[in-house]
């Protein structure tokens, strides 16, 4: 049997995904003082070189996208064959097929996944504003079928490159496509009552 271990907290960007690691890691250390933002150690990223790196046998910036797909499907079955307890792994990539026809990580290895999904219409705003790019580039980028994130050709990002799609193709691609159990919650929900949804959501 397969150490299914791993769960993705998947979301487009700028829908609550951070927020949620904040309340995950705050529930699991279950202490008076709050997490750090910047030490979310209980959700790390899927699409980080980092991680990668620590268990590939090569390094990520001597790989083509297509190359490093293929290898960390096997990287995170290591990982998941490696865990004791079920891990959260924070990615904003679509679910989708790789060069090899494998889904982008192995779901064999899943044993389920969070996904996050919020009004797009705000997303776009948080978009803009996140990128620093105005609404009608925002709203272009949520629309592109070929949507991606750290695809440089000028400097290496510390993620990987992560392919979206579009707002739509992404939320289809989680609610619709895959071969696990993938429990849906709304950001709104989690912003008007928070602590009542986050517990009625993991019960």
């Amino acid at each position: 049997m397969k150490n299914k271990k791993l769960v993705w907290l998947a979301s487009y960007p700028k829908s609550g995904n951070t927020w949620l690691r904040i309340f995950l890691s705050n529930y699991f250390n279950n202490e008076n003082s709050p997490i750090d933002i910047n030490n979310l150690d209980k959700s790390p990223i899927f699409g980080s070189r980092v991680v990668f790196d620590e268990y590939s046998p090569l390094f990520s910036s001597d790989l083509r996208p297509d190359e490093i797909d293929i290898i960390r499907y096997d990287v995170f079955r290591q990982i998941a064959n490696e865990l004791k307890e079920l891990q959260f792994f924070k990615i904003h990539d679509s679910y989708h097929k790789i060069k090899n026809c494998k889904y982008i990580f192995p779901s064999e290895n899943t044993y389920g996944a969070v996904y996050i999904i919020r009004n797009p219409l705000d997303v776009a705003v948080s978009y803009a504003y996140h990128s620093n790019i105005s609404m009608q580039k925002s709203c272009e980028f949520l629309c592109n079928h070929k949507a991606s994130f750290a695809k440089s050709n000028i400097k290496m990002d510390r993620q990987l490159y992560q392919i979206l799609n579009s707002w739509s193709d992404h939320v289809v691609s989680w609610t619709e496509k895959t071969d696990f159990p993938v429990l849906l919650v709304k950001y709104e929900d989690l912003k008007n009552k928070p602590e009542y949804n986050f517990h009625h959501s993991t019960n």
